[in-house]
């Protein structure tokens, strides 16, 4: 996973680079808190390593199509939704990432393997901030479910975008798909989580489009944030007050801008 807009804080200042260093740290401190579980069925928990914007969520998961397998894809997705949902409504940070499975090894000095170049590879082309995940991986994870009924709370997990790229799902609409809402997660916490959301990308958007300093504005970035606007409103789409109403115009220098209607 990639940390988007990190090279254009960096490039600011010096006194930026100390506000955003803080701002990581304690997000990394944040994700740490969320993610540590305990190794289910005597097979070890992701484990997460960041390094400048990097952030690398890896675990082993057994061979063949396996029951295993599939619990294991799914924590690593887990832990992502959680990454990617943390660093949006407490530091108003975006990610986008991707999902493969390859040979890897790690220790405390060395990071090594395919998988990373797969990993980079398709990070690339998930544009959006968004998860991708690979082939390999969703024919997997069908596979699985194909053979096991009790397993199609999975399939919850990843979904075909727009685009036909695959993605992991977010993370407040997979617990609304697998029914946690209520009998694992209280329905005031979840809203809570959605409002928070809400305010993020209202400000994340706004605070962009707002710099007085600034003629010309990013198509990349518009897309970027056109996209995180649809995604809300998507998980939002029963709970009206929570939806995020933009519009989009043209600026004085004939930039697609997104204005935020409160």
């Amino acid at each position: 996973m990639d940390i988007l807009g990190y090279k254009e804080q960096i490039k600011k200042s010096s006194k930026n680079v100390d506000t955003y260093l803080k701002t990581i740290k304690n997000a990394v401190n944040d994700v740490k808190v969320s993610t540590i579980g305990e190794p289910l069925f005597n097979m070890p928990s992701p484990k997460v390593r960041i390094f400048s914007d990097n952030i690398l969520i890896y675990v082993p998961v057994p061979h063949g199509m396996k029951y295993g397998t599939l619990v294991q894809i799914d924590r690593i997705i887990t832990i992502a939704g959680i990454i990617k949902m943390t660093f949006m409504i407490s530091h108003n940070l975006l990610v986008r990432g991707s999902l493969v499975m390859d040979k890897f090894y790690a220790d405390d000095d060395l990071i090594f393997g395919p998988a990373i170049v797969k990993a980079y590879d398709l990070e690339q082309e998930a544009k959006y901030p968004r998860i991708v995940v690979s082939n390999e991986i969703f024919e997997i994870v069908q596979q699985i479910i194909a053979k096991n009924e009790h397993c199609h709370d999975y399939g919850y997990a990843i979904a075909e975008d727009f685009d036909g790229k695959r993605y992991c799902v977010n993370i407040l609409k997979q617990l609304v798909d697998r029914g946690a809402i209520e009998q694992h997660i209280p329905k005031n916490r979840y809203m809570l989580w959605i409002k928070e959301e809400k305010r993020a990308i209202e400000k994340i958007v706004s605070e962009y489009y707002n710099q007085k300093d600034k003629a010309y504005f990013d198509g990349g970035i518009f897309e970027k944030y056109l996209w995180i606007l649809k995604d809300h409103n998507l998980i939002s789409s029963d709970e009206p007050e929570n939806k995020i109403n933009y519009a989009i115009k043209h600026n004085e220098n004939l930039c697609l801008i997104i204005e935020i209607i409160r």
